[in-house]
C-alpha cells in the first residue's frame, strides 16, 4: 500500500472527527482541541474554564466518550 493511500485515509479520518468535535458541547470541543491538538495540560484546560484539573479531566473524558459514540455510531 502506497503511502499516499495512506494520507488519503488519514485525511478522511481527520475530516470525519473534526465533524464530530464541531457537533460536541462548546466548552467540552474546546477542551478536547486544547489537550490533543494543542497539548494544553489538563491545569491550562482548568484554568481556561476556571476549573480545577480534576473537572478539566472529566470533561475531556466526556468528549472522548461522545466522539467514540458519534464516531462508532
Amino acid at each position: 500500500v502506497s503511502q499516499s493511500r495512506y494520507c488519503v485515509v488519514e485525511e478522511e479520518e481527520i475530516a470525519s472527527l473534526d465533524v464530530a468535535i464541531a457537533g460536541l458541547d462548546p466548552d467540552i470541543a474546546t477542551a478536547i482541541k486544547m489537550r490533543f491538538y494543542e497539548d494544553a495540560t489538563l491545569e491550562e484546560i482548568g484554568k481556561t474554564f476556571g476549573v480545577t484539573a480534576t473537572s478539566a479531566a472529566r470533561m475531556v473524558k466526556r468528549g472522548l466518550t461522545a466522539l467514540r459514540e458519534s464516531i462508532d455510531g
